[in-house]
């Protein structure tokens, strides 16, 4: 007679994997995942901490006799086994790899097996005969009773808008820098995911269900709350919630003055981090556990300098900016204010006229906010980007990019920057892997939406660059990247016209985008078209976003003369050094002519590597 008893199944957070069949599911959905990756992962989760080596996988899944290309055969195992189940090597939540050794899976592990058969025993049948009782009045009612469910295993967290219940919409940029706080205190903790502040404040006035919203933001779990500010008293509630049940986990509510604010968010990131089952490094808990009182006036005009910046209009940004001065005069000491500053210099900076002026002064105050305090990975990216886009100082930005990762493993932006610094080496596989942990971080952000399909377009991946480029373009319909790649795409498969139907749209909701229409004309061989259009560029007040693209259409007509004129322009712009990489035409013969190793020495590049 066939047992029809259930078959064991190995959990780990929403996955639920069977080691008979090897089928993955997240959530009760079935992945996909070929026979090889299966039997690896189960092999893995089925000895949960322990080192599984090389060898002993290859003899599990490929057996002893098995010599030619393992190597590659194991690697593209764990990169499915990574794909499925949505995790990264230099964050790992699931596969730690040990180089040159093996793999540990490092996520916490249920195992459910089938009820043994009822043994002969005398006491044991006594124990049968106290469940058959809990069954009669009630198994669920009794056992709630004895057995409490472990909390769920929880490596992901969105944490969305906190509502303004103080009823002056005035406050809103209050619980919004609340909300932001949060997300920037989680974000430094290493064994958890956070998702970006630009991807959910998209939810701040949705009815859609928590679990949908989690399943979009791909994550375990989501906070949420709201806050009420009183004169000098602020009150916060917080609840945490799990993803895939909808099930309330934890709630709390809170109440200070003002100058004890910096202490109750410490205090909600704590329970956060305690309930979701996450360790804390030593650093971790020493962060946590130290928040000195705050001036109200600083943080205010903090949160003020913050909520404006975070609007990205040019006259929010220059308010935001006001307001963030207004924080550093009021608390000199105060680091957090410096970086804040810092970061509002930097977005300043992108207006062609306050690039020269702006990036010094982010870079001093980004400076005095790192002396005040060295753990501030906000100070320590806005080092990196002075540091890479004016000074050309390469090592220099590439070390102060990876210590704002090493703080804060969750923030978007930095891995951005790495993985354009990545790209300007020639290193395309870590640009890729940058970019695509950047927009797992930040999905609904068409910063990294977009320029990631342009990676992908790099390198000739053009479904997935079609699909990044028109989802930015979904997520934010004025913004004028995914236009931008569409066209190069169309472009490069020599459909000049579709090509300049893309570059006109992106002109068309960002009128600074018309000269790229140049890159077509050029490559065309549609000469009158071409020069007609730069007449109207130099019609344009010089600066060093008008010199780029002077450069590059004097480049794709040909006229290489104009075009090293332009190369050298200062203050220059900020893609300039790209030039030694970016696949668009007229560049590649840029890059042949005899002059260009020039140029890159004067950017402290070395030639490219074929």
């Amino acid at each position: 007679m066939r047992n029809s008893a259930p078959r064991p199944v190995i959990r780990f957070g929403v996955f639920e994997l069977d080691p008979e069949t090897g089928e993955l599911r997240k959530s009760g959905v079935l992945l996909r995942l070929q026979p090889q990756p299966a039997k690896v992962l189960v092999l893995l989760a089925s000895r949960p901490g322990e080192v599984v080596t090389r060898e002993e996988i290859r003899e599990h899944v490929w057996g002893s006799e098995t010599f030619i290309e393992f190597d590659q055969g194991l690697n593209h195992c764990i990169k499915e086994i990574r794909a499925a189940l949505g995790d990264q090597p230099d964050a790992a939540r699931f596969i730690q790899t040990l180089p040159r050794r093996g793999y540990r899976f490092i996520a916490p592990v249920e195992t459910d097996t089938p009820p043994p058969a009822v043994p002969q025993h005398p006491r044991l049948r006594i124990a049968v005969v106290v469940l058959a009782v809990f069954a009669a009045i009630g198994i669920g009612a009794a056992a709630a009773l004895f057995l409490r469910a472990p909390p769920p295993a929880i490596a992901s967290l969105a944490v969305l808008p906190f509502q303004n219940f103080s009823g002056d919409p005035d406050q809103q940029y209050f619980s919004d820098g609340m909300t932001d706080a949060l997300i920037t205190d989680l974000s430094r903790i290493h064994s958890l995911r956070v998702i970006s502040r630009t991807s959910v404040m998209r939810y701040r006035d949705t009815e859609e269900p928590l679990p949908a919203i989690a399943r979009e933001l791909g994550v375990d779990a989501v906070l949420e709350g709201s806050v009420v500010r009183d004169g000098n008293r602020v009150r916060v509630t917080a609840q945490l919630v799990e993803a895939a049940t909808d099930r309330h986990l934890w709630a709390e509510s809170y109440e200070r003055e003002m100058d004890s604010i910096l202490a109750l968010q410490n205090e909600i990131v704590r329970n956060v981090t305690r309930e979701v089952r996450v360790r804390l490094e030593p650093r971790e808990e020493a962060r946590l556990a130290s928040a000195r009182p705050i001036n109200p006036a600083t943080y205010e005009a903090y949160l003020r300098g913050m909520f404006h910046l975070n609007k990205a209009t040019a006259a929010d940004s220059a308010k935001g900016l006001e307001y963030l001065k207004q924080a550093v005069a009021l608390d000199p000491g105060n680091a957090m204010a410096h970086a804040g500053l810092a970061l509002g210099y930097i977005q300043v900076a992108h207006s062609a006229e306050a690039w020269t002026d702006s990036l010094p002064r982010a870079k001093e105050a980004a400076s005095t906010a790192i002396q005040l305090d060295p753990n501030l990975a906000e100070a320590s990216a806005s080092l990196g980007f002075v540091a890479g886009y004016w000074e050309w100082d390469w090592d220099e930005a590439f070390r102060h990019i990876e210590r704002a990762i090493e703080l804060s493993p969750s923030m978007p932006i930095a891995y951005y920057h790495r993985s354009w610094f990545n790209a300007l080496f020639g290193r395309m596989p870590e640009a890729i892997a940058d970019h695509e942990r950047g927009r797992q971080l930040d999905p609904f952000n068409p910063l990294q939406t977009g320029w990631l399909a342009e990676l992908y377009r790099w390198e000739g991946r053009y479904a997935e660059a079609t699909a990044g480029a028109e989802g930015s373009i979904e997520i934010a319909p004025g913004f004028p990247v995914g236009y931008f790649v569409l066209g190069l795409i169309r472009q490069e498969q020599g459909r000049y016209d579709d090509a300049l139907t893309f570059f006109r749209k992106a002109a068309e909701v960002s009128p600074a985008w018309r000269w790229v229409q140049g890159l077509a004309y050029g490559e065309a061989g549609r000469q009158v078209e071409a020069r007609k259009l730069l007449a109207e560029l130099n019609g344009q007040p010089v600066d060093s976003w008008t010199a780029f693209w002077r450069m590059a259409i004097h480049a794709a007509l040909g006229e290489m003369d104009e075009a090293f004129r332009w190369l050298r322009y200062e203050p220059h712009h900020a893609w300039l050094p790209w030039v030694r990489v970016l696949p668009w035409p007229g560049l590649t013969a840029l890059r042949q002519d005899p002059r260009f190793p020039a140029e890159l020495r004067r950017m402290n590049l070395p030639p490219l590597e074929d």
